[in-house]
C-alpha cells in the first residue's frame, strides 16, 4: 500500500508480487532494481522540481493482458508528473475511452483482440492527431515497426527494453507538445 501520512509514498513491494512470478516481468523489474532505478510515488497532483510546478499528464493503457496493464499503470502512476486516466483492453475499448478521457498519452500493446493496436492507432490519429501513441509491445521487428509509423504511432518501444525507455519515451513526445 502507498503511505499515504507523506507527501513522497514508496511504493509496497508487495504491490509488485503478482510480477515476481512472470518470468518476464519478474526479469525486467529485477533488471531495473540492479540498475537502481527506484519505485516512487512523488505528489500525485503536482511536482515542485525547484524552478515551479510540473503538470501532471493523463495517460490511457491499453493491453488486454491485466497483469501486463497494472504492471505499466503502476510504472506511470510511480512518477510523479504522470497520471494514469484510464485503462483498455482492447483497441476498440480504448478508442471509445479516448472519446470520453481524452488522455494527453496513449500507450498500447500491438497484439489484442477486437482491434489490434495498428488500427486502433489509426483511428486515434484522425479522432485526436496531436495526441501521441506508443506502440509498447513484445512483438517488435522492424516490420511491424515500420507498420507502426505508417499508422501514426509517435514511437515504438519493446517491452524487453527498460521501463526507464519507456517513461523517457513518453516525456520526451509530451515534452515536445508543450514546447
Amino acid at each position: 500500500m502507498y503511505r499515504t501520512d507523506s507527501p513522497t509514498a514508496v511504493l509496497d513491494a508487495a504491490r509488485l508480487q503478482p510480477f515476481h512470478s512472470s518470468p518476464f516481468f519478474g526479469r525486467l523489474l529485477s533488471q531495473h532494481l540492479l540498475d537502481g532505478w527506484h519505485l516512487r510515488v512523488e505528489h500525485l497532483a503536482k511536482k515542485d522540481c525547484g524552478g515551479g510546478q510540473v503538470p501532471v499528464r493523463s495517460v490511457l493503457i491499453v493491453d488486454d493482458s491485466p497483469s501486463i496493464r497494472k504492471f505499466v499503470c503502476e510504472l506511470f502512476t510511480c512518477e510523479g508528473d504522470f497520471e494514469v486516466c484510464g485503462q483498455a483492453e482492447n483497441g476498440r475499448e480504448a478508442v471509445e475511452k479516448v472519446k470520453l478521457l481524452q488522455p494527453a498519452l496513449v500507450v498500447t500493446d500491438l497484439y489484442m483482440p477486437l482491434m489490434n493496436g495498428l488500427e486502433e492507432t489509426r483511428i486515434l490519429k484522425k479522432l485526436m492527431p496531436a495526441v501521441p501513441v506508443i506502440i509498447y509491445s513484445a512483438h517488435i521487428d522492424s516490420f511491424m515497426e515500420k507498420e507502426a509509423q505508417r499508422a501514426g504511432a509517435s514511437a515504438v518501444v519493446c517491452k524487453s527494453d527498460a521501463v526507464a525507455v519507456l517513461i523517457g519515451k513518453a516525456r520526451e513526445l509530451l515534452d515536445e507538445i508543450a514546447a
